[in-house]
């Protein structure tokens, strides 16, 4: 599997670093593995087969409590707003957010909120996922969404995921964190855009392969599912590889309007997930960045396409459809089940789903 992108990388890499190894100048490696997902720039052909909705507007800052998401319905939100805080991953050392839902009996309410982490893509800043992070949240997840440099600079790893789930097992733990007590750290989500999305579907095969991984890298037992917006497995030479996701809970969510990450890539990665449960869920008139709190964020490589869908509205698509699925798989909810795999498709005007569970 991406034979000709780990030769001409890790090439790349021996001729670009100092002689102590400690950097890596040339911009080419960058060029290279910016995003795997947009191998292909060709704009897509598919148009979106339903009209936008009304933008629906999302409160700004920390808390999100904004009518950004279902009011009722099978898949509201089950709780009215969203907060967040800032934590340094010692693992890591990345800088992170933390979303979670704020009832007013957090702390005596005996909740425990599955992690979510949000993998972010090539030179995308975590500011740019805070709507999709409060959203996800308000569905019963503590999200976690880090920034982490590597050589290359903005661009995920797979050592990022036990780094966090240890951070978040020491933030349950501590009487002063604002989620103390409410953390089930024994079940963890994955939730990347493009090439963090790679990174996911990696951590999910246990497999390490530069420049998603260097050294080694061991699925953590709490791993139980992903989804993955604007992400395929197409590599620079030769065809999409199928995917052993060891019957790990795995999910594609794709706009039809992506011009990096096309949606004939995304059908084929899902054809190619070798083990249910799966899912595809397409998102009309949404491009590369739907998943972004705007359109072609600052310091990411732009989609050429433009979105028809309004930012808020796929913001708030993209979060429930990812919420709904975590909530199927990481806690078997019977209603989030049927509404994945049964009934959404029909409820929601903005998508089409297929689905094995």
């Amino acid at each position: 599997m991406l034979r000709f992108l780990i030769v001409v990388v890790a090439t790349t890499l021996a001729g670009a670093c100092s002689d102590d190894g400690a950097t890596v100048s040339d911009a080419v490696v960058v060029d290279l593995v910016a995003d795997l997902s947009s191998a292909d720039l060709a704009p897509a052909d598919s148009a979106p087969d339903s009209g936008p909705l009304a933008d629906l507007p999302v409160a700004d800052g920390a808390a999100d409590t904004g009518p950004d998401a279902p009011a009722a319905g099978p898949a509201a939100p089950l709780f009215a707003s969203s907060a967040s805080y800032a934590i340094t991953v010692s693992g890591s050392n990345d800088p992170a957010d933390v979303y979670y839902p704020t009832p007013p009996d957090l702390a005596t309410g005996g909740y425990a909120f599955p992690v979510v982490l949000l993998l972010q893509g090539a030179k995308v800043d975590k500011q740019h996922y805070s709507k999709v992070a409060g959203l996800i949240a308000r569905y019963g997840f503590v999200v976690v969404v880090p920034n982490h440099q590597s050589l290359m600079g903005m661009f995920m790893e797979l050592s990022v995921i036990p780094a966090v789930l240890a951070q978040m097992k020491t933030e349950a733990a501590s009487a002063t964190s604002p989620v103390a007590g409410a953390v089930d750290t024994g079940k963890l989500g994955l939730v990347g855009h493009s090439y963090g999305g790679v990174v996911g579907l990696y951590a999910i095969q246990e497999i390490c392969q530069i420049p998603f991984c260097f050294g080694a890298f061991k699925r953590p037992a709490e791993l139980m599912g992903g989804a993955f917006y604007g992400t395929n497995m197409k590599p620079p030479i030769g065809p999409i590889p199928k995917i052993d996701n060891h019957g790990i809970a795995t999910a594609l969510i794709q706009g039809d309007l992506d011009g990096k990450s096309l949606l004939a890539d995304a059908q084929t990665t899902y054809n190619n997930i070798q083990q249910p449960p799966r899912a595809l869920v397409t998102v009309a008139g949404a491009n590369h960045y739907g998943i972004c709190d705007i359109n072609n964020p600052s310091g990411a490589d732009a989609d050429p396409k433009a979105p028809t869908l309004a930012q808020g509205v796929a913001n708030e698509t993209v979060a429930r459809w990812a919420a709904m699925y975590l909530r199927a798989h990481l806690l078997g909810e019977a209603a989030a089940l049927d509404y994945v795999y049964q009934s959404g498709d029909a409820l929601d005007p903005n998508v089409t789903v297929a689905g094995v569970k």
